[in-house]
């Protein structure tokens, strides 16, 4: 590819983001390549996986990664005019193979791609791949869970054995915290990106409003999941919340608990979005799984209050800069002090032990 295309495309890109140990210039020169790529596999018809190294234009999973990024933020169709008119050999190119199916991109490979990060098992994969892996598990319509681990959820990974069995039958964990996915890049594989509850909440509107998926909101104070419905609904036109529960927060016995999950069975979700606290939300569901019988699940925190307006989220460029943690410390200090500062050691006794200082 020429400078002069690629000076023709670039501005094409969504901006860049801040990003640990990687600068501007590094991030513009692995979109290059990574188109580089994608153009070598739709023009030779090869696999992904067996895009040649020699190319140096990443893995086929990379640029595969990112091409799904392209088509779910709209990016590709723009791309794909301008190299049709400024690129030779364009019309031996088959741009039908872009088309992906996104529903099934990298779910399959969900086990095997596994990083490992203080003890859990992580995804590695961006907002987009995690929707369209998400959409794929509603369509194979069969009862899972997904986890969001934030940095707190892999401390109480440690404390309590029974979270690793139950991390162990989730379809995928997802980094939601800005520690673990630093630790990663002393890894072989780094993690390309945090995935908050916070952001998948609204990606997941937007997407069952596109495709029907059906929702229940369920947790969280009183009149919270109601908001979060109605002001997601404003947001996303078509968007299906067939039902919201508030159960209160003390311990609910056997028939509250079937009573409960009749109800939520009643609805016919597609998706379910407990606010329930770690870790009693991801038990919960474990527990439930069966009974409830919904193709996913997920606790996703203080998600529903964000998307009710309850509590205000941080600048994104703190959020860049993993520092969300500080801004909720600076709105919330007397609740959240000792959980943070209990992170804080444990984040540190982990940095420690990567070192090589400890056991």
């Amino acid at each position: 590819m020429t400078d002069a295309l690629w000076e023709r495309i670039r501005p094409l890109l969504p901006p860049i983001r801040p990003a640990p140990f990687r600068s501007w210039r590094r991030q513009h020169e692995s979109a290059r390549k990574a188109l580089v790529g994608i153009l070598f596999v739709l023009e030779s018809g090869i696999k992904w996986e067996d895009l040649p190294a020699e190319l140096d234009c990443g893995s086929g999973t990379s640029c595969r990664r990112r091409l799904l990024d392209w088509i779910r933020t709209g990016v590709w169709p723009r791309l794909r005019e301008v190299l049709i008119d400024h690129l030779p050999r364009a019309d031996q190119i088959d741009w039908r193979r872009a088309e992906l199916e996104p529903d099934q991109v990298f779910l399959d490979r969900a086990a095997q791609d596994r990083v490992w990060v203080w003890g859990v098992p992580l995804a590695p994969w961006t907002l987009s791949e995690t929707v369209a892996a998400i959409s794929g598990l509603i369509k194979a319509g069969r009862p899972t869970f997904f986890i969001t681990a934030n940095t707190h959820y892999a401390m109480l990974t440690q404390e309590n054995p029974d979270l690793r069995a139950i991390n162990e039958r989730a379809a995928f964990i997802l980094a939601d915290g800005a520690p673990l996915v630093w630790a990663s890049h002393w890894q072989k594989t780094p993690l390309p990106e945090r995935v908050t509850g916070s952001d998948l909440i609204f990606e997941l509107s937007a997407e069952a409003a596109k495709k029907g998926h059906r929702l229940f909101f369920l947790g969280a104070g009183a009149g919270v999941a109601e908001e979060a419905a109605r002001r997601l609904g404003a947001c996303y036109a078509g968007l299906q919340v067939v039902g919201t529960a508030c159960p209160p927060f003390r311990d609910l016995n056997a028939e509250e608990q079937d009573a409960l999950v009749a109800h939520i069975r009643s609805t016919r979700p597609d998706l379910l979005l407990v606010a329930f606290g770690q870790p009693k939300g991801e038990r919960w569901i474990n527990g439930h799984l069966e009974k409830l019988g919904i193709p996913v699940s997920v606790q996703v925190g203080a998600s529903l209050e964000f998307a009710a307006g309850r509590v205000r989220r941080a600048p994104r460029w703190i959020q860049d800069a993993g520092m969300e943690w500080a801004f909720r410390l600076w709105l919330e200090p007397r609740r959240l002090f000792t959980r943070y500062a209990r992170n804080a050691w444990f984040c540190t006794r982990m940095i420690f032990r990567d070192l090589g200082f400890g056991s």
